[in-house]
């Protein structure tokens, strides 16, 4: 069950203070990758907003590794559902045309 949406921003605000002051959690994301997590939940900003002010710029491979870094921080967190990761494999076959 996933966690109100107050208390997953107070998790990642304290693994940013356990960052910065403390012992961090083994297999902790980095600081900037949790504020960047913050930055599109708590303050709500655009992909394009979030890759100029965290990779200094707005092109498609930035806004790439914005939304991976993002993804990695919803693995961490306990209070996201999580959802299977999808594998790669063999696409599936169409029916050829005859």
């Amino acid at each position: 069950m996933a966690w109100p949406k107050e208390d997953r921003i107070k998790y990642i605000n304290q693994r940013i203070i356990d960052r910065l002051f403390g012992e961090p959690e083994p297999g902790c994301p980095d600081r900037i990758d949790l504020e960047l997590w913050l930055a599109r939940e708590r303050d709500k900003l655009s992909w394009s907003k979030i890759a100029l002010k965290f990779y200094g710029g707005k092109t498609p491979d930035k806004l790439l590794k914005a939304r991976r870094t993002f993804q990695r921080v919803q693995r961490f967190n306990p209070g996201v559902d999580q959802k299977p990761r999808r594998k790669p494999g063999p696409k599936p076959r169409t029916q050829e045309l005859r």
